[in-house]
């Protein structure tokens, strides 16, 4: 379930090079005219002044507006309805004091009536998600949690499921939330049921689900057996509810989902600012023209996703973003020279099922040259930030992602992506889940493929520099096969690696023309013997050189004495061989000039952490600190903006 709440505190992040703004309330416009619109207006007035102010979206629709004219909605007031906008050069903004304008596409629901173990009320319209309490309510499924498996797969819209077990047809009309690829769940229309056969109204995008893969069944009020449980009856809008605590919905704030969109848009130099949208089914603000401007608004609650850009030259700025179940911000392959910076996500894609593929994304930038800087990102389903090609991702704080997804990554970039720069970012905890997708690729189930910065096949040309990689469960740095000429430099990743399977670095060459890479000067520091250093993976019997590795730091306190690894592919099948540090160096060639530490102590250290976009001065307890060469550190010393500094204490302190 995801919950709304009235803000987020966070520290706001200076960044070279960007000038911050936000703009919240207007109270004029020097060029074009102003209107006003109030939930007490009138809209038989003429809306240029707070006294005849409008009342309604419908009137806003139903308005020819002109360049540079400017619309304002009141604070503390609540509007229902969806702006159709196709003037350019318009400011939406707000007017007076108090909380911002909300512009819903929500309905309060009402007069619910008792019936057995739920309650039904009227909507005025088809209801397609709820929220009871500010709360996301579950859509009436079966079973009632987690998955049921494919038994067999007759085609890639057919098959079987020794789990339904009720009569032929009952199951016509649902949806079948399919988990068809480890980074991706469909939804697909049931179109007829015969026994334990289910046959979809489509074939899934991707064929790789098969026997003991999960689904769950949905939007059927059979279904409904459940507290938090809903439905709404498509033919006559009627809502039926089973609340939490078997609580009378009526003494509940209980908002139906109606309408697609928040403002939809083709138009260009729009600015939308200082205003809250919520409720919407799509997308809260679509914007396909140029040089868009959405900053200051506060965006929850929707079905889908929150922005959709595909336009060029916008700017995303000071936003807050959070509880949609697809992604918070896309920038579509049409977009160019997008600013992204200093919005706080949160709460994206996890209520799993409803992740039609791209989605669970903090960020989802398909486009080029654009700039992601300064976000706050928490909780998202898959990745935290895909970037594409010229793309630069700077001090981005990046928190508990592939929460329901597997195979992916805080930072990602893929198929044909290029010169990208991902530096100086926080990231923090990488999870990953294969529930539903057991024995994926014939590995264990634990092996969850959640990745710090994934470079994914065919990537080229990128620059991974100063970030920091705590808790990534797989690899806190994978590059895949056909990658070539990345730089990986002066990062530090920190007690990653815990899931079977997994490496702080794994580095995948498939020809010899797969190369380039310079991996040099990072800090690789498990906390556990379990955690292994660096897998070097060849699809040859031939061990071929994947570019310059050197001048790394590893340590190793936890008695693991073979933390390096080679994988080769031989007519046999994989060759896995182990290797103590100097076993590697010989072996491989890399490494030559790095520093294998072992640290006798099982206390490994503290690695502190600058999440601010200002220097920070950290003081010490009084105890004596090395730094990774030796060196003495005492007292105190700074850090830099977005970085970190792993110290070990002095023996027996």
């Amino acid at each position: 379930m995801a919950k709304t709440d009235s803000g987020c505190c966070r520290p706001l992040f200076l960044l070279s090079g960007i000038v911050l703004f936000s703009v919240q309330i207007f109270t004029s416009n020097l060029s074009g005219k102003t209107f006003f619109i109030s939930a007490d207006g009138n809209d038989n007035s003429n809306g240029i002044s707070e006294l005849s102010a409008w009342k309604s979206i419908t009137k806003v629709n139903s308005y020819t507006f002109y360049p540079l004219d400017t619309i304002l909605f009141r604070c503390g007031d609540t509007f229902f309805g969806q702006i159709n906008l196709y003037q350019s050069n318009i400011v939406l903004g707000s007017y007076g004091s108090g909380q911002k304008p909300i512009i819903t596409g929500g309905e309060r629901l009402a007069g619910w009536v008792r019936r057995g173990s739920f309650y039904v009320t009227k909507a005025s319209s088809q209801v397609k998600n709820l929220f009871a309490d500010g709360l996301q309510m579950t859509l009436a499924r079966y079973p009632n949690s987690g998955f049921i498996l494919i038994t067999r797969k007759k085609n890639n819209k057919t098959f079987t499921s020794k789990d339904i077990t009720q009569a032929s047809e009952y199951w016509k009309g649902a949806n079948c939330r399919i988990r068809t690829n480890v980074w991706a769940f469909e939804i697909h229309t049931v179109l007829a049921q015969t026994g334990n056969e289910i046959v979809l109204e489509s074939a899934p995008r991707f064929d790789r689900f098969k026997e003991k893969w999960g689904f769950y069944l949905d939007n059927k009020l059979e279904a409904l057996d459940k507290e938090s449980e809903w439905y709404c009856d498509p033919k006559t809008d009627s809502v039926y509810f089973w609340a939490p605590g078997n609580a009378d919905p009526n003494t509940m704030i209980v908002i139906g989902n109606m309408l697609d969109y928040g403002i939809i848009s083709s138009a260009s130099a729009v600015t939308v600012a200082g205003l809250e949208f919520c409720n919407q089914c799509r997308t809260a603000l679509s914007f396909s023209g140029r040089n868009v401007n959405l900053s200051s608004n506060k965006i929850h609650s929707g079905l889908t996703s929150g922005i959709d850009i595909k336009g060029v030259n916008c700017i995303i700025a000071d936003n807050i973003i959070q509880y949609f179940n697809g992604n918070a911000i896309h920038l579509f392959y049409t977009a160019k020279n997008g600013k992204i910076y200093n919005n706080t996500i949160k709460n994206i894609g996890m209520v799993r099922g409803y992740q039609s593929f791209p989605a669970a994304y903090g960020i989802l930038s398909e486009g080029t040259y654009c700039t992601i800087s300064g976000n706050y990102i928490d909780s998202t389903g898959y990745n935290g930030i895909y970037a594409f090609s010229h793309d630069f991702v700077q001090q981005n704080i990046i928190k508990n992602t592939m929460i329901t997804l597997a195979d992916g990554g805080a930072i990602y970039t893929g198929s044909s992506s290029s010169h990208v720069i991902i530096s100086n970012n926080i990231i923090m905890d990488v999870h990953g889940k294969s529930e539903g997708v057991p024995g994926w690729r014939g590995i264990n189930e634990s092996w969850t493929s959640a990745m710090g910065i994934y470079l994914d096949a065919g990537s080229s040309y990128c620059t991974v520099k100063d970030n920091t990689i705590i808790r990534a469960k797989s690899m806190a740095l994978f590059a895949g096969y056909n990658t070539k000429n990345h730089t990986i430099c002066n990062n530090t990743a920190y007690d990653c690696a815990s899931n079977a399977g997994g490496f702080f670095v794994h580095i995948v060459m498939n020809t010899p023309d797969n190369a380039g890479h310079v991996i040099t000067k990072n800090v690789f520091y498990p906390t556990s013997s379990k955690q292994r250093l660096f897998q070097f993976q060849d699809f040859s019997a031939t061990l071929h050189s994947p570019g310059v590795i050197d001048s790394n730091y590893y340590f190793n306190s936890h008695g693991n004495t073979r933390p390096f690894e080679t994988l080769l592919q031989k007519a046999s099948g994989w060759s896995e061989t182990y290797y103590t540090f100097p076993q590697w160096q010989k072996t491989t060639g890399f490494d030559a000039n790095s520093k294998y530490i072992i640290l006798k102590s099982s206390k490994l250290d503290t690695i502190f952490v600058n999440y601010t976009a200002l220097p920070i001065t950290i003081n010490l307890p009084s105890v004596i600190y090395y730094d990774l060469d030796n060196n003495s550190v005492a007292r105190s010393f700074t850090l830099a903006p977005f970085s970190s500094r792993v110290l070990i204490k002095a023996k027996g302190k």
